[in-house]
């Protein structure tokens, strides 16, 4: 049964959760100088598509690849979007979790805690890919940045990272195709 309270706990969760359409990513800012980047939610709604057409192309678990997508950057509506070299110790990261899955109803904090651990561990079929995928975003928007007249040398270095990290044969193909 839906309660007062519930829907009290809900709306607050949703609340924190839609900052990430006002936080900026930080990389595009600091090392590009984008003039308006691409907000954390914009980031998340790429690797939302990506995991859902991706995850039916590669007969996984699509329910649970979005899942993932859907959850992996939450953290930064609280503790804000950070660059590698910045982020260090993931344990801020899953006190903003915590905080944030406080306030929704038991069962749904307990499937989601498992769904951030499941994320953390990159163990399963899916979040190995999910990984990957989240990379391929990273990629698909430093071209984006590029076709906009961003500087091709500053978003290199972004294109060479996510190949680093992407070792799926389509990925890359992907990513080579829509980095043209």
């Amino acid at each position: 049964m839906v309660t007062e309270k519930i829907i009290e706990e809900i709306s607050e969760f949703i609340r924190i959760s839609y900052r990430l359409k006002r936080e900026r990513r930080k990389g595009w800012i600091t090392r590009v100088d984008v003039k308006r980047s691409e907000s954390v939610a914009d980031h998340i709604f790429g690797t939302s598509l990506l995991a859902l057409v991706i995850g039916d192309l590669k007969s996984v678990n699509t329910c649970r690849m979005l899942r993932l997508a859907l959850i992996h950057d939450l953290a930064e509506a609280i503790v804000g979007d950070k660059t590698p070299e910045e982020k260090g110790d993931d344990t801020l990261e899953d006190k903003a979790i915590e905080k944030m899955f406080s306030h929704l109803p038991h069962k749904m904090r307990k499937s989601y805690f498992e769904l951030w651990h499941e994320l953390k561990s990159r163990k399963s079929p899916e979040s190995k890919l999910f990984w990957q995928i989240d990379k391929l975003e990273m990629g698909i928007q430093s071209s984006e940045y590029i076709l906009e007249g961003y500087s091709e040398k500053k978003l290199s270095r972004f294109l060479e990272s996510a190949k680093q990290y992407i070792s799926d044969t389509f990925l890359i193909g992907v990513l080579k195709e829509l980095s043209r």
